[in-house]
């Protein structure tokens, strides 16, 4: 029941040829046949899709893949096995502390506090999740973020002004996102740099397969934003000027006590979940903006189409989302005897829910492999997770990504592709390091 991993091959007739085989290894585990598949070959940085596609396939013959190469996790690629487990929360459940046993040193005390709200389960994700509903309510202003973020749009486009081209990622897609996020969370603009670049570092960090420098600096940036919201959160002395009063983080304040009572939060709980939001907040909507924008202009009847119809904005964000999702694959750790598909999983198995797969699997999708901006309504895409665990601050990605397109379609409607850099070697999520675009 669990496969050994294809791979389309040049004999094979398929487009697209990886030599992924001598990175393949068989071995015995529980009497089964596995064989462990290393996702770190550039062809599949590049283009995964092939891949889930003949891994969707093995699932439909009723078998499972294990990923090895420093993974060691079952992945879940169909869509209808991946929502049957993001709906099964009492079973799969997130890797928050409790499923961390293994954790040691450093890393491993981090590990031991209490958790964020996108690693808790129920019933405390829940009564968490009422809290932040609370906050977001009072911090965010749709219609304010709105106008504010086609003012920052308008002022990065217009500095390009006479130029033939721009780094479109460092330039815009990672600037917008990024000042909105600062501006919401109530982050004073003088920290904003330095907030950016340990939230950058900290995902750098996220792959396994990074130099061990980058790993290092990763943990040691994510220690640095604990320690920072940690202290946004705390209650100033008098006569000091306030921090941390404004934004999502003002709101959150409110309702977090001085201690570790966690009545209704604990300061370790809002610290954590501060940290989540900055790695999972501003970061895919920038992925989402670069990808986006590079398959439109990859395919000039898309763009063509929304330069003539802005109507298809908001359809066009969402076909971005199922298109390239932004984040790519969640975790989940197995807390009861649970069978998948004909297998069953140990208490304490890992897996990992493949939304990129899922995105385009051809048993919902029509013609999942192309990208149309007047895709009719049907199917949610999961860009931004499902379930329980539906990302909180996805209407906020959606809206900045709609104001970043319209305002790049009025400054510069012909704008073409330039050169383009890899896309990120971490499989988890999605992103373009760099990309120019011809501006004239």
């Amino acid at each position: 029941l669990v496969s050994s991993y294809f791979c389309p091959t040049a004999e094979t007739g398929s487009p697209n040829t990886y030599e992924i085989a001598r990175k393949q290894r068989r071995v015995e585990k529980d009497g089964l046949d596995v064989t462990s598949f290393y996702p770190s070959d550039p062809s599949f940085h590049t283009d995964p899709y092939p891949f889930y596609a003949a891994l969707r396939d093995q699932e439909n013959a009723g078998k499972l893949t294990r990923i090895g190469g420093g993974y060691e996790s079952y992945w879940i690629f169909s869509h209808k096995l991946v929502t049957e487990v993001c709906n099964n929360d009492g079973v799969f459940q997130k890797p928050g502390k409790d499923r961390n046993k293994d954790v040691k040193g450093a890393v491993g005390v981090t590990s031991k506090l209490g958790d964020g709200i996108f690693y808790m389960d129920e019933p405390r994700h829940g009564e968490v999740r009422a809290i932040m509903n609370t906050a977001f309510d009072q911090s965010l202003d749709k219609d304010k973020v709105t106008r504010e973020a086609r003012t920052i749009a308008d002022q990065l486009l217009a500095a390009m002004a006479g130029r033939s081209s721009c780094e479109f990622v460092g330039e815009y897609a990672a600037q917008l996102p990024m000042r909105i996020f600062m501006n919401l969370m109530g982050i004073p603009g003088d920290h904003a740099a330095g907030v950016d670049e340990w939230v950058r570092a900290a995902l750098r960090g996220h792959d396994i397969h990074g130099a061990p420098t980058e790993r290092l600096a990763g943990a040691t940036a994510t220690m640095a934003l604990r320690s920072y919201f940690l202290a946004l959160g705390l209650k100033c002395k008098k006569g000091e000027p306030p921090l941390g009063e404004t934004g999502l983080i003002g709101a959150m304040k409110k309702n977090v006590p001085p201690d570790e009572s966690a009545t209704p939060m604990s300061m370790h709980e809002a610290m954590n979940t501060a940290v989540q939001f900055a790695l999972g907040g501003y970061l895919s909507t920038q992925f989402l903006i670069a990808s986006g924008v590079y398959t439109l202009l990859r395919l000039p009847d898309q763009w063509d189409q929304l330069l003539a119809n802005r109507a298809l904005l908001e359809s066009a964000v969402q076909e971005m989302v199922r298109y390239e999702a932004p984040f790519q694959i969640a975790d989940r750790w197995v807390a009861k005897g649970q069978s998948l598909n004909g297998f069953t999983f140990e208490v304490d198995s890992k897996l990992a829910v493949v939304y990129g797969s899922a995105n385009r699997d051809t048993d919902v999708y029509e013609n999942a492999d192309d990208f149309l901006i007047e895709r009719k309504p049907g199917t949610p895409a999961y860009g931004f997770g499902l379930g329980i665990h539906n990302c909180i601050g996805a209407p906020l990605a959606r809206v900045v990504t709609r104001v970043a397109l319209d305002a790049l379609l009025d400054h510069y409607p012909r704008a073409r592709l330039g050169t383009l850099g890899p896309w990120s070697n971490d499989p988890y999520y999605r992103s373009i390091s760099h990309m120019s675009l011809l501006l004239r």
